[in-house]
This record gives structure tokens, sequence and C-alpha cells, in this order.
């Protein structure tokens, strides 16, 4: 029983010593610091995990304006990523035939195309070289391929045949792929599997070294992406504000617009002075396309336009009466890849000639 008084004697003594006293406001509220720091920490880290866990960054507009996101959807690769389909144009006489006889009938196997390409070699001073069968339906097409400027464009098309999965540049003298890239979709979530997916590529073209890809953004914006050919993988971006609608403006525009279903081959729209004439402006506010030239040598966007885009005619070298007469199949077009290789674009395929 003492020792209870003496231990509360000594407190109250204790208490009504200033120092001591002192002490321990000091000591609560060093604590009560801490314990507000501590619980301050952890809202920051709960609120910055839901920050990206709901894509915050993106749908708030951050990353945008950063510029992070500037030409995302555009991943390049390495060249033996693609998947190969030009052969040489031997190999391709059986898989032809096999094709024709599977699709248009028995009676039309011999489609008589090799000798057609004969006579078109024989009238340019040319051979064919490399060929490649994408099929006579439509619907069951996994690829396209357009001449851009000097370039060899190649669009695989791996879900579906209107929408672009992937690009490459092949190279006319070796049939290889020399340059590739994903074209990754804004609906990657599993969940949206069964929506229609939204095309990621816009339009498609080519400068000398310098591959031209128009994508849009996630915002709604417009994305122009070069890549030089031969290098590394770094590309440049530049951000057109709005959006662009495709299937109008290829409805519209002359046949030499479309390189394939729902891409604007953007050589057609490429001025004298060498600048591309990038369509965009699409948005709530905006019911009409402005177009915009860009000179992809500095990256840089002259003033917007609402005239028309100046459409010019791509190259194309005529194919004689004769070989349209020769095959069952329609001829399209002959263009020039360079100087020394053609594209010949025909029904169910294309074919490489080089010149002699």
């Amino acid at each position: 029983m003492s020792e209870n008084r003496s231990d509360l004697t000594g407190f109250y003594v204790r208490g009504r010593e200033d120092d001591w006293m002192q002490q321990k406001r000091e000591n609560y509220r060093r604590w009560r610091r801490r314990g507000l720091a501590a619980g301050g920490v952890a809202a920051l880290i709960g609120f910055t995990a839901l920050f990206f866990i709901y894509d915050y960054p993106r749908e708030s507009g951050l990353t945008d304006a950063l510029g992070l996101t500037c030409g995302e959807y555009l991943r390049v690769e390495s060249p033996g990523e693609a998947s190969q389909f030009f052969v040489p144009w031997s190999e391709l006489q059986d898989d032809l035939e096999r094709a024709a006889a599977e699709e248009l009938g028995e009676s039309q196997a011999d489609t008589g195309l090799e000798a057609a390409v004969d006579t078109i070699a024989e009238e340019i001073g040319a051979e064919p070289a490399f060929g490649a069968l994408r099929g006579f339906q439509p619907t069951q097409r996994q690829f396209s391929a357009a001449a851009a400027g000097e370039r060899l464009i190649v669009g695989h098309h791996e879900e579906a045949w209107t929408v672009t999965d992937r690009l490459s540049v092949v190279d006319p003298s070796s049939a290889e792929v020399v340059w590739t890239a994903k074209l990754v979709h804004p609906r990657a979530d599993p969940s949206l599997a069964d929506e229609q997916r939204q095309p990621v590529l816009y339009g498609v073209g080519a400068a000398g070294e310098t591959v031209v890809v128009q994508t849009p953004t996630y915002r709604g914006d417009t994305d122009v992406v070069t890549a030089a050919v031969s290098g590394d993988a770094d590309t440049q971006c530049l951000r057109l504000e709005g959006g662009v609608e495709a299937q109008p403006v290829l409805a519209e525009a002359p046949d030499d617009a479309a390189a394939w279903p729902q891409t604007i081959n953007l050589n057609a729209a490429r001025s004298e002075d060498g600048r591309f004439h990038i369509l965009h402006g699409l948005s709530p506010e905006q019911s009409e396309h402005v177009s915009s030239s860009v000179d992809i040598t500095s990256g840089e966007a002259g003033e917007e336009s609402s005239q028309q885009v100046p459409w010019t005619e791509l190259p194309e070298v005529e194919i004689p009466e004769q070989a349209h007469e020769q095959t069952v199949l329609e001829l399209h077009h002959l263009r020039p890849l360079g100087e020394e290789h053609c594209l010949l674009t025909w029904e169910g395929g294309y074919t490489v000639l080089t010149a002699g």
C-alpha cells in the first residue's frame, strides 16, 4: 500500500513540474505528427494506385499533354516478326492453279495469268520475279499491298480483312521484309472482344527512306508517325487536333487514294513540294474535315485548310490490251516501284516485275 502511495505521490509531484509536462506534450505532438504522416502516405499510395488502375492519366488527358501517347498504337518490331507473303513467281503458279480451281471452278483452273504477265514483262522489258496470292474471296484475304512512292507496303489483316493489324515494307529486289510495325488497337480489353473493333490505321505512305503512318489517338485526335525504313526503331510523331473518318474520304476520293480497304494512300495526297496533306479535324464541335500539309523532314505542319485535298494521280504503266485478253482475271494496276521494279495488282494477288 505504501508503494502505491509513493508512486501516486511521485506522479503528482512530477505533474507539477513544467519540464516534465512539456516533455509529455512534445511526445504527444510527435506521436500525432507520425500518425498523420503515416495516414497521409497510405492515402497517397492508395490514391496513386487507383489513379493508374482506372487509367486516369489517360482519361484526364495528362499523358497526352505530356506527349507520352503520341504514336502509341504503332510499335516497330524486328522484321522477323512479320509473315512472308511474297514468294518467287515460279513457285506461285501451282498455288494459283489450286486456288482458282477451288474458288473459281475447275474450268478456270488455268487462269491465263502467266501468259498475261509474260506479255506485260515483254512489253516493258522486265521479267516477273515475285508474286503473292491473297485469294479470290475478299473476306478471306489476310494481307494487302500497295506501291507508295518507291516502297512496297503490305498491310496484314490478321483478324478481319477490313482492319490492319501490322504494316510491313517489302524489298522488291529480294521479297524480304525490311521493316515492320505492329498496330495495337485501343480496345484491348478481352471483355470488349465481341464488339466491333476500331481500326487504328487511317493512312499510310512513304517518301524515300521514310514511312508515314496516320493513326488515331485515344481521345479522338490524329497522330502522324514517321519511321526510317533502314535504321533503328525510333519514330517521330506529330499530333493534329481532331480525328478522321477514312470511309467517307475514300468514297469521294479517286481510286488512287485507296491503299486498301479503309486505309488512305497518303502518297495520293502528296503535293509537288513533297508535303503530305493529312485529313483530320473531326470532333464534337467540328463536323467537316480539314487538312494540314505536313513536312515529314522537319516534322512541322502548315496552316489548316478547309479546301479539298489536292489528290494526285499515282504513276502508272499502261497494261497492254493483249494481256487483258489472255487472262480470265482482272488486271487492276501496274505501278512503278522505283526505277527497276513494277507492282502488278491483279484479281486475287500481286506480281513484282524487275527490269531485265
